[in-house]
């Protein structure tokens, strides 16, 4: 089965592990880009990889600070 480009707010959170409401936040925030349809609220599945790997990236910066403090 293919991977579709766009994905629901539901699949998204599921993927990422977050709440709907979570998610939302996130969105509000524009950390990640939807793409609306009609009523419908979708997001590119490649900008939800992007936001994944910048948090981990963020993740693993902010933890070498804090344990190399100058």
């Amino acid at each position: 089965m293919e991977k579709s480009l766009l994905i629901s707010r539901r699949e998204a959170a599921a993927l990422l592990g977050l709440s709907l409401r979570t998610l939302d936040y996130v969105i509000a925030r524009k950390e990640i880009i939807v793409r609306r349809v009609g009523r419908r609220v979708l997001l590119p599945r490649l900008a939800v990889e992007r936001f994944v790997n910048a948090s981990a990236v963020a993740r693993k910066s902010h933890n070498k600070q804090r344990t190399n403090p100058s």
